[in-house]
């Protein structure tokens, strides 16, 4: 089979040459094999469909080209254009464009839309089918077959299409069935003739997909469609497309968009009422206007105070036509960038050119040498001509020939010139990695790598993942792409170690500092991590880039090694001003989420002005992360305002709008804002469709009344999770990939018994009791034990019960060969029976081999992390090392789950670690006032006694302690 294919494509690169080049293959599938081509003329890629040989029929022939006609007659802008149809060398194919991007497909499969991305989604597809019904029936519409380019909805795949009006084509006999089965139509499943209105059946199915964030079973009856998902004002619409009788539904797809545009008017008439009822209710407790964006900060700073080089763009004589002088200054800019030890001006900050008033205009950057330069032709060719400027004075003249049509490796010969001339301290290094890097990658994917960059600079994460996906795909060894690529899957909370891993490999001669941080993501020693971290950011100064990384991972994971949170911030604050005048919008929304941990407000106020400057990107991801930050920081400082947001979206929330609830509500244990928990948890519980949405609801509020010190009122909504988490959909819709169902008396168990053994009272003894005895009985038998006998051992440490303790202690290590986070829950055992027998020294020893980060988490129970930082704290206390038990402390600002994705499923280790904060802000202040430092000890017992204002009487011993220490505070 791989010699047939082989043989295919170099029949079709013969009969295509030499107007096409064929690349390789991209899909198979019915009647056609498409593969990747670039359009020589053009300089564009294109995809190449071309009908396989053993598919050559009379029928099939005439399939293939009815499909060719067909797309040919179609001029539409959500339609994929084709370029040219022919047949040569016994081939018929035709040319189209390269649809690059993702499916409709892979977007739902992170979730639905919006109600606007639905509207937009549905007009773009029936404006598409208003001009192809006129022609042909598509009889194939499906997520798969549709591409989302720049935002923008192209139908493709009309390979099954059939003409319009022609009800009894020959190549079609009646009582057969060609399409797709999950997105067939009645009519078309029982092989009976299809109209126009088939078409329409399968386009609300898709808007029905969309919008609920699920696909409906195949032949769904209208009446046994859970309409729940999708909006009141939208399921009319979708009613009516969806009925079995053709005669039933729209009649065509002008009137089932007119329909879509009367809910987009309806909605948007809506939308500014409800906004009035909140602005009106916000004015009678006083909030708005009390409050409004800060206009009195100064703009962000735009430029770095100076650079190295600053390349003006180059300028292009008018007898070389087909040189863009912008697109190539980028190009040569790539490839110094790359490099890593050469600040860059970028095209905003450069100097006017010499003659110019001003010659240096307000806020450009100082540079240490300026770059000019002009094509022109000369002889056959064109060439280069370069000049180099220090301050006023002329450097260097160099000319440097070059061909248009091979600019790409033009441009890294006027890279490589420059450094050899203008910076020779440099030139072995710098040779030696451009010697490694892409050379011969196409301009087309150049451009792909820059969309991505400026994508991920908007925290449009996907988009930007899109970008280097498609420049991969035209270069798999486009080095620079596939760094990025790591990256941009670490952001997106995807598995990235093994892609790591494999990029490490294939690239051996990567610049220093990208291969220093690749390293640094997969060190599990968190020590050794943060120091490769630190030598990269101090040999490379000027590589915002890199500090970015670091201040990231300083970020999520620099507290379970004693780093403080506001040493992250400070790093993401150095980032900014490196390279300033890019978006920054990733760094932005980790300050925002750092001072509002912190309580720190003005600085907040100044990252979230900062953040709200910068345009979205149009991302679905990034509008709900924007809304989020803002809720934030309102829930912080202005709950009122918050909880009237919160009631707008249990009037208005949509799908997608729930999808974004349930991702971000259980983030409010991470920002320190419990509040935000209870209601958010409520919108979930009361309007998710789905059990794990409403599981979320349920852990989300429970979580913060813990936090709130509320565990009895926690208690009854934590059983509610745990009991739809251990249980998959009755009703047969799709779980996450990442949900795996929980032991509902486990998790229950532990919540009545871990807290206490953590210091956290509260939990009355009849619910331990039950707890306790629950544990034991799952200690018997099953996937469970471990879980159940650490915490039964844990707890009988806690009461200084060493026999129990060591019996448990004994079952768990006995099932320790069979799973290292099972070995490491034996050891945190091991290590406190050592202490308990007084060897402090000897337990902290134990103990420092679990303070490692691995992506599973380092430790198979959720509460296990936080018993080993404070136990460790105790024990350091105890021998003395006060300093270093205020370090171990710090764990607590930590926003590492262990796991990827969101924390929408299971407990997590960072969210007890969260819940934790409170009760270890309480030991870290009583430690300060015995110091005598109340600068440090007053913050925390301010918001000590804020989160536990309404605490239960159980709790009251914590809070009487955190007000004795606080008296200090008032003298």
């Amino acid at each position: 089979m791989v010699n047939g294919k082989n043989s295919l494509l170099e029949r079709l690169r013969k009969a295509v040459a030499p107007d096409f080049t064929v690349e390789r293959e991209i899909a198979s599938g019915g009647m056609g094999t498409v593969f990747l081509g670039h359009d020589n003329r053009l300089a564009r890629p294109v995809a190449i469909k071309v009908l396989r040989p053993d598919f050559a029929t009379a029928d099939w022939v005439e399939r293939f080209l009815r499909e060719a006609r067909a797309l040919a007659s179609l001029s539409h802008p959500n339609i994929v254009p084709i370029f040219r149809a022919d047949e040569r060398n016994g081939l018929l194919y035709y040319v189209m464009e390269y649809m690059q991007g993702e499916t409709l497909a892979s977007l739902l499969a992170r979730g639905p839309l919006s109600l606007v991305e639905v509207l937009r989604l549905g007009d773009e597809l029936l404006s598409a089918l208003e001009t192809a019904h006129r022609v042909v029936i598509h009889r194939d519409i499906k997520p798969s077959n549709i591409f989302i380019r720049e935002g923008r909805a192209v139908l493709t795949d009309f390979g099954i299409a059939r003409p319009s009006g022609d009800s009894s084509s020959s190549l079609t006999e009646q009582g057969s069935r060609i399409g797709t089965p999950g997105y067939m139509a009645p009519e078309q499943q029982a092989g009976d003739a299809v109209t126009p209105r088939t078409d329409l059946y399968a386009v609300g199915l898709v808007l029905y997909e969309a919008s609920a964030g699920y696909r409906l079973p195949p032949l769904t009856p209208v009446e046994r469609i859970p309409w729940s998902p999708v909006p009141r004002w939208f399921r009319g619409v979708l009613r009516r497309a969806l009925q079995w009788e053709p005669q039933d539904r729209w009649p065509d797809a002008s009137g089932f968009r007119q329909a879509l545009e009367r809910v987009r008017v309806r909605r948007s008439r809506l939308t500014p009422l409800r906004v009035g009822v909140m602005i009106a209710m916000a004015s009678l407790v006083g909030v708005a206007g009390r409050e409004t964006w800060r206009s009195l900060h100064p703009p962000r700073p735009t430029c770095p105070p100076r650079a190295d080089l600053a390349l003006l763009p180059f300028k292009v004589s008018g007898g070389v036509s087909a040189l863009n002088g912008e697109e190539f200054t980028g190009l040569v800019e790539a490839k110094l960038d790359w490099y890593g030890r050469l600040v860059l001006a970028p095209p905003e900050c450069r100097p006017a050119p010499p003659g110019r008033n001003p010659p240096n205009p307000d806020g450009a950057s100082k540079v240490d040498y300026l770059v000019e330069g002009l094509v022109v032709p000369r002889g056959s060719g064109v060439v280069l001509s370069l000049t180099v400027r220090q301050g006023a004075q002329r450097f260097e003249s160099l000319e440097i020939p070059g061909d248009v049509g091979q600019v790409l490796s033009w441009s890294q010969v006027v890279a490589d010139a420059i450094v050899r001339r203008v910076f020779p301290s440099q030139w072995d290094e710098y040779h030696q990695l451009a010697a490694g890097s892409s050379s011969n990658t196409s301009l087309q994917a150049w451009r792909h790598y820059f969309a991505g960059e400026r994508e991920f600079q908007r925290d449009a994460y996907n988009f930007a993942k899109a970008q280097y996906d498609s420049a991969l795909t035209l270069d798999p060894n486009f080095v620079q792409a596939a760094w990025r690529m790591g990256i941009v899957k670490r952001f997106l909370r995807e598995p990235f170690e093994e892609y790591l891993k494999e990029f490490l490999e294939q690239h051996p001669n990567l610049p220093a500092q990208y291969r220093n941080l690749a390293q640094a993501l997969l060190e599990p020693v968190l020590s050794n991590r943060f120091a490769l971290y630190k030598e990269t950011v101090s040999n490379f100064p000027g590589d915002g880039y890199a500090r970015f990384v670091y201040a990231d991972e300083l970020f999520h994971r620099g507290p379970l090694i004693g780093m403080a949170l506001d040493s992250a911030l400070a790093q993401f604050d150095s980032a900014v001003k490196i390279e300033p005048y890019l978006d920054q919008m990733p760094a932005y929304d980790h300050l925002l989420y750092g001072y509002l941990r912190l309580g720190l407000r003005a600085q907040a106020d100044t990252a979230l002005d900062h953040r709200v400057q910068i345009r979205p990107s149009g991302e679905s991801e990034d509008a709900r992360r924007r809304r989020f930050l803002k809720l934030a920081y309102d829930f912080r400082y202005r709950p009122s305002l918050a909880g009237l947001k919160v009631w707008a979206l249990g009037l208005i929330a949509d799908s997608a709008m729930l999808e974004g609830a349930g991702r971000y509500e259980r983030l409010g244990s991470s920002f320190d804002i419990p509040n935000a928990m209870e209601p958010l948890g409520r919108v979930l519980v009361r309007k998710g469709t789905l059990p794990y949405a409403k599981a979320n609801g349920y852990m989300g509020i429970g979580l913060g009344y813990m936090m709130m010190g509320r565990p009895m009122a926690a208690l009854p909504r934590l059983d509610s999770a745990a009991a739809l988490y251990s249980r998959p959909d009755q009703e047969g819709r799709p779980t996450p990939p990442v949900f795996r169902p929980v032991d509902r008396l486990l998790e229950q168990a532990e919540w009545r018994v871990m807290p206490g053994v953590l210091g956290l009272p509260g939990i009355s003894d009849r619910e331990v009791s039950w707890g306790l005895r629950t544990l034991d009985s799952i200690v018997q038998g099953g996937r469970s034990a471990p879980r159940a006998a650490f915490a039964l051992a844990a707890e009988a440490f806690h009461r200084g019960d060493t026999t129990a303790a060591l019996r448990y202690s004994g079952i768990v290590a006995r099932l320790a060969s069979a799973n290292p986070g099972v070995a490491r829950l034996s050891l945190l055992l091991t290590a406190m029976q050592v202490a308990a027998r007084g060897r402090l020294d000897s337990a902290i020893a134990l103990s420092q081999p679990l303070l490692t980060y691995g992506p599973h988490g380092a430790l198979v129970d959720p509460f296990s992390r936080s018993v080993l930082y404070l136990r460790g704290a105790e024990w350091l206390r105890a021998t003395r090392e006060d300093d270093v038990a205020d370090l171990a402390l710090l764990w607590y600002q930590n926003s590492d789950n262990g796991i990827e994705g969101w924390p929408q499923w299971q407990l997590e280790p960072g969210e007890v670690d969260n819940m934790l904060g409170v009760y270890a802000r309480l030991l870290r202040a009583e430690a300060a006032i015995a110091r005598g430092d109340t600068t440090t000890a007053c913050p925390l017992l301010q918001r000590v006694l804020e989160l536990w204002e309404q605490a239960e009487p159980g709790m009251a011993p914590l809070k009487q302690r955190a007000e004795q220490a606080a008296k200090g505070c008032h003298r």
